[in-house]
């Protein structure tokens, strides 16, 4: 299998990651002793990706050799996605409507994530809303699980609730759920998040950006992945993605094909191809929400019915156009 460094003139940043850690790994120095040979076969890409010079050593390389020839194979026991950027890209769009999910499929979204309450990051939607948008999308629809806003750290009757929320979710016909568990001290509740993600089956679950609330991002990978969650959606411990861009390619190829790591927060046309370049990451995670005017002619200044004032004649919706740009945009068109 050849691994070119360039796909349609652009450096292609996974490829390029894999060979960094593969030639670290494969070629050590000839005077080294017996065991160091061993301690240096032994490497674990992980450890390598957790490293915080990683990312210094991986941009230096792509200044210096961005232009170089292509580059001989991985082995091939390595498990490591090796995805280009002319392989799909999987958009999921953030919705709180039937209108906005109807929108983001026309614009070409292969998946929507229900929420209520985006306000606060989300909340478990109403199983109105979750059956009016199964029935009028044919895309995959996935369902927000979280009991309240705050903190991820639920009591024993959230927890409860999360789970006939899940089940009733899988009554309504949908493919998959959302949700997130943590411990006090910052750390994945694995034992919580396996009895979830096994009570959710045969649904795909994905863990949310609690993941970007934990102590170490990389532990967090592992501990999702030892719980059995099918996707992490992260924007790499930062407010967005492009901020900690680097952190989530790092957390793509530490993830292999164990688990999907979907990129989100922030994303945009402007940033989308350049995050997909320098991640490998091959699914988003948007919002794309547009403030729209209300219909409403009668209205009452004196009252505010939440505690951000003047949202009562607005609505934040999501457009077909934006995310049929997004979706061009990805592409690189």
């Amino acid at each position: 299998m050849e691994a070119s460094w360039k796909e349609n003139g652009n450096p292609d940043y996974t490829h390029l990651r894999k060979t960094l850690f593969y030639s670290i790994q494969n070629n050590a120095p000839s005077s080294s002793t017996t065991e160091d040979t061993k301690s240096h076969e032994n490497v674990n890409p992980e450890d390598f990706l957790r490293a915080p010079w990683c990312s210094l050593v991986v941009d230096w390389v792509i200044a210096v050799f961005g232009s170089a020839k292509p580059v001989s194979g991985f082995p091939s026991h390595v498990r490591l996605r090796t995805g280009t950027m002319n392989d799909p890209v999987l958009i999921e769009v953030c919705v709180d409507s039937v209108a906005s999910a109807m929108a983001a499929e026309r614009g070409g979204a292969g998946r929507i994530e229900v929420c209520s309450g985006l306000i606060e990051g989300g909340v478990t939607p109403g199983s109105g809303l979750i059956e009016a948008v199964r029935a009028r999308v044919s895309i995959a629809v996935h369902v927000m699980i979280r009991p309240r806003g705050g903190d991820f750290c639920y009591d024993a009757d959230e927890f409860r609730i999360m789970r006939r929320d899940i089940e009733n979710a899988k009554g309504m016909g949908v493919d998959g759920v959302v949700f997130g568990l943590l411990d006090p001290q910052g750390n994945v509740d694995v034992a919580r998040t396996q009895e979830l993600v096994e009570w959710a089956r045969p649904l795909k679950v994905t863990f949310h950006r609690a993941f970007d609330m934990t102590a170490d991002l990389f532990r967090a990978l592992e501990d999702v992945c030892a719980a059995g969650a099918d996707r992490i959606l992260t924007s790499g411990g930062e407010q967005t993605c492009w901020q900690g861009v680097k952190t989530v390619a790092r957390l793509v190829l530490a993830a292999g094909d164990r688990i999907v790591v979907m990129a989100g927060s922030g994303i945009k046309p402007g940033n989308v191809r350049r995050i997909l370049e320098q991640t490998g990451a091959r699914e988003i995670h948007v919002g794309l929400r547009s403030r729209v005017p209300s219909p409403m002619v009668h209205r009452n200044s004196r009252v505010s019915m939440g505690t951000i004032e003047g949202r009562e004649y607005e609505r934040s919706v999501v457009l077909e156009e934006s995310v049929r740009q997004l979706s061009h945009a990805a592409r690189g068109e």
